[in-house]
Order: structure tokens, then C-alpha cells, then sequence
């Protein structure tokens, strides 16, 4: 055999025993699936070995919370279809090599949930919102979650009422004047003139579990007087004083513009003569993916 191609191999294969090595430190199961010996291969020498088995141990921590045994795990990645292989490759490389503390707990529950479910699109694209999330972002998604659980909605609560009561005069008005179009079928000489509705401004509202009015939110958050959202990015008296651990509100704005472009919110911005900003939010929804996404937070 050549000298070079010998020596190539014999790389390959030291290469191999190191990366199985690793992995039979941290989780001697482990040693024998190839997507995860495969995985720390492509990152040695960028991450200490320490750090590898600090995160394969919480992989091991994830399958043992979830009740998954490590053979059902080795199982289950051992059948993957090309595209779950070389994704699930992609973010066993991420959650060991890019992910950062905030996170990691979050994307190795999710990795688990796209290797043993069936389908899993929903898991495949929340492993991609969270590895573009920073440490901010996911401290909104948290506070979004404490507030359905904990705050108060007056605001949501009037403005249902008023649409309610809206709704409830249109129906009126629609039975007042089907009996103005019979009236007038029925004497063509007099013509009754069909009342038009009120304007009514656009405003769409989901549930209390998925639309969130800005000034009920800012009152939780601590924020003064309501303070919109825009102005918390340009005065640093903005911060709040809570113990919570969410006073940066300088970075919030930041965060809530890339969750909707992750697909996690959308953002309702009043609508006003003049100079417009989409961070003048009057309203957010929680979008599907939203809400599977808040099933991972933990508060």
C-alpha cells in the first residue's frame, strides 16, 4: 500500500478513537452509535474533551427526565432517514459546539423529541429558532410565559368587550336591514335607505393564551407609565428595578423583532399619521410554533 494512503488511514482511524473515546467517557452507550461518535469527531480540537462529555452527560440527563432508556434512544438513530441523519448530525454539533448555557437544556430536549418522533417538522424548525436565540431572547420568551401564567389582562378584557359589543350591534343592524331590503322588494315605490355599519378599526384578538395587549405586558414587566416599546431602545432610564432578572429592556426590542422573524410572535404596531415604527406594538400574538416553543421553557 502506498506510504501516504497508509498514513491518511491511519489518521482517519486514530481520529475514530479519539472522538469514541471521548464519547465512552461521558457515556459509555454512547461509544457505539456512529451519529454521535461521527458528531464529536467533527469538533475535536475545537472544544476541550472536558466540555464534550459536559454535554453529553446532559443528553444522558435529557433521555433519563424524559424516560427514554439509551438502547430505545441507540435504536431509534440507527433507523433515522437520510435528512433526520444529517440533521440530527448538524445539531448534536451545535448543542456541543455553538449552543450557549441558556439554551442547551432547550435544544437537547428538542434533539430527542425530533430522533424518537415519527414526524417531527415542528421539532426541526424550533431547533433552528433556538440556536439563533441569545441570552435576551430567551428571556423574553420567558417572561412571556411568567406573564400568561401570572399577569393580569384588563386591557385584553375592555377591548373584548368592545368588540363584542360591536359584533353584537352589526348583528342587530344586519337583521334591521334584511327587513329594510324585503320592505323595499316588496314596495318598489318606497325606498328605505339600508343603514351602513360603523367604521371599525382592524383589530384581531386570538385567545388570552395567545394575544397579549402591550400595556397590559408593560404594566408586569415593571415598565413606566406604560412606556411603549420603542422608547425602551433609546433611554436607559427604561430599566426596571425587579429582582427578576429582566432589566435590560434596552435589548428587548431587538428581541422582539427577531422572534417575529423566527416565527415565534407577530407584532400588531399602531398605525398613526406621521413617523411609523414597527416597535409602537399595541398588541403581539403567540403564533402554532410559539406555543410548542413554550412548552420547552422552563420558568
Amino acid at each position: 500500500m502506498d506510504k501516504k494512503k497508509a498514513t491518511k488511514i491511519q489518521n482517519i482511524n486514530d481520529g475514530i478513537s479519539a472522538g469514541s473515546g471521548i464519547v465512552a467517557l461521558a457515556v459509555p452507550e454512547f461509544s457505539f452509535v456512529p451519529l454521535i461518535v461521527f458528531g464529536v469527531n467533527r469538533i475535536l480540537g475545537f472544544v476541550s474533551d472536558d466540555d464534550i462529555i459536559k454535554r453529553l452527560k446532559k443528553i444522558e440527563k435529557q433521555l433519563q427526565k424524559k424516560k427514554i432508556s439509551k438502547s430505545d434512544f441507540k435504536d431509534k438513530i440507527s433507523n433515522l432517514s437520510e435528512h433526520k441523519k444529517y440533521f440530527s448530525t448538524s445539531v448534536l454539533e451545535s448543542i456541543i459546539k455553538n449552543c450557549i448555557p441558556e439554551t442547551v437544556d432547550i435544544y437537547i430536549s428538542l434533539f430527542i423529541d425530533y430522533i424518537m418522533q415519527e414526524k417531527c417538522e415542528t421539532e426541526e424548525e424550533l431547533c433552528e429558532i433556538i440556536s439563533l436565540l441569545n441570552k435576551h431572547d430567551l428571556d423574553l420568551v420567558k417572561y412571556i410565559k411568567k406573564y400568561l401564567k401570572n399577569g393580569r389582562r384588563l386591557n385584553y378584557k375592555q377591548e373584548t368587550k368592545r368588540l363584542d359589543e360591536i359584533a353584537r350591534k352589526n348583528a342587530e343592524l344586519e337583521i334591521e336591514n334584511k327587513k329594510i331590503e324585503e320592505e323595499n322588494k316588496n314596495n318598489p315605490g318606497r325606498i328605505s335607505k339600508i343603514t351602513m355599519p360603523p367604521f371599525q378599526d382592524r383589530s384581531v384578538i386570538l385567545d388570552e393564551e395567545r394575544t397579549i395587549f402591550w400595556n397590559d405586558f408593560s404594566i408586569y414587566c415593571g415598565l413606566p407609565s406604560q412606556i411603549p416599546l420603542n422608547f425602551t431602545m433609546l433611554y436607559e432610564c427604561c430599566n426596571t428595578n425587579t429582582d427578576d432578572g429582566y432589566s435590560d429592556w434596552i435589548f428587548y426590542g431587538k428581541s422582539f423583532i427577531k422572534l417575529e422573524k423566527c416565527g415565534v410572535l407577530q407584532l400588531d404596531y399602531k398605525n398613526t399619521i406621521g413617523t411609523l415604527t414597527n416597535l409602537d406594538i399595541s398588541r403581539f400574538h403567540i403564533t402554532i410554533l410559539g406555543l410548542f416553543l413554550l412548552e420547552y421553557i422552563d420558568i
